[in-house]
């Protein structure tokens, strides 16, 4: 699968992202902190996921400049 090397192109808005295990919180939000260009404003959920074999989704608009 393609990677993307250079995030700082990419803005986000209205993040909400949907955790399968609430004790997967402070590690999912470190690397989206750490490792993203990503709003403050991220809302974490906990809940069932569509697809069994996902650990996590995140649902928003983003935008990439080619």
């Amino acid at each position: 699968s393609p990677r993307m090397k250079n995030t700082s192109r990419i803005s986000a808005s209205g993040l909400r992202v949907y955790l399968r295990h609430p004790e997967h919180l402070d590690s999912v939000a470190s690397v989206l902190n750490s490792k993203l260009n990503l709003p403050d404003n991220i809302i974490y959920l906990q809940g069932d996921l569509c697809r069994a074999g996902l650990l996590l989704e995140i649902e928003g608009v983003f935008d990439i400049a080619v």
